[in-house]
């Protein structure tokens, strides 16, 4: 029983050490001298000792890791583009052109990632770019930045920190539906003439399948990518199945005039992180993203919202 009482009492000692207090040697000394005592005396006294201890123990623990949760989550520059239904821009006032706001699915959800991690963002300081110069600013060294929504591959992979995923994603092969253009096999691949867009997945899929690099076209934007088509300078165009027909509809280019002839990939989509961003922060969003997919009625109601 002394054992113990004297290793709670170093304990004790120590905690209050550490919050500037002084040891409470009188009354350790106090009690070593009541021999009088009776054993339900020194019962009593171990038990407030020990709850104490505790007490103390856990109040500090707690003070350490909320003062370490408010300093962990950097404040991030976030780009994104016009992908939809993942990101895109509506106008809230047609008289009014600057008056826009930024939705998705994507978008909500990481507007929901914000208050589970209580990262110091909202989505009105999100800038929506085109995907070349989002994907060359992430890049730059000692930069706290993020882009999204981007998919995993091996070649990405050392160049970003990853949190994901955010849904499901196809990247596929379109060409004019009236076209007699048929790719059974990746050795078909090797035949035809493909537009994409810069630094997209579309066009590190297709150079993964060894075709030449004069045989893809890489654009500034989609439009410019649906016109290289449209005025013969390719034969195909490589983007995400999800997103392609919304943005033809927002460039008056009915999707019906096109089909799907392959598919390149099946993978999911991420939010992508300059390397410089710490992992603290990493942690942080990827755990508020996990809480807000464990809201099923939430999900629910973004997938009947965007993808119904």
């Amino acid at each position: 029983m002394n054992s113990l009482i004297k290793t709670t009492y170093k304990n004790f000692t120590w905690i209050l050490t550490k919050i500037k207090a002084k040891p409470l040697s009188p009354l350790y000394l106090i009690y070593l001298k009541a021999t009088s005592v009776t054993r339900l005396a020194r019962t009593l006294f171990l038990v407030f000792i020990l709850v104490l201890t505790t007490l103390l123990s856990t109040s500090l623990s707690y003070s350490a890791e909320h003062i370490k949760n408010t300093e962990k989550i950097e404040q991030l520059d976030i780009y994104t583009e016009a992908f939809p239904p993942y990101s895109d821009i509506t106008h809230r006032d047609k008289a009014d052109p600057a008056n826009v706001q930024l939705i998705g699915y994507a978008v909500d959800l990481l507007d929901a990632v914000f208050k589970y991690s209580k990262a110091p963002q909202t989505i009105s300081n999100i800038k929506t770019i085109s995907w070349a110069t989002a994907y060359a600013l992430i890049q730059e060294p000692k930069v706290k930045n993020m882009l999204f929504s981007m998919t995993k591959t091996k070649e990405r992979l050392a160049l970003f920190k990853w949190v994901g995923p955010i849904a499901d994603h196809t990247i596929v092969l379109f060409t004019k539906k009236n076209s007699k253009i048929n790719i059974f096999s990746k050795k078909d691949l090797n035949n035809y003439r493909y537009a994409t867009i810069r630094n997209d997945i579309g066009a590190i899929l297709l150079a993964n399948e060894n075709i030449l690099s004069q045989q893809i076209k890489q654009y500034q934007s989609f439009k410019h990518m649906i016109n290289a088509i449209n005025t013969n300078q390719a034969e195909i165009f490589s983007y995400s199945k999800q997103a392609a027909p919304y943005l033809m509809r927002q460039h008056k280019i009915n999707p019906e005039d096109y089909k799907v002839i392959y598919i390149l990939k099946r993978s999911p989509l991420y939010y992508a992180f300059n390397l410089s961003v710490s992992d603290a922060t990493i942690n942080a969003y990827q755990q508020g993203l996990d809480k807000a997919k464990k809201d099923k009625a939430f999900i629910d109601q973004l997938n009947q919202k965007y993808f119904k």
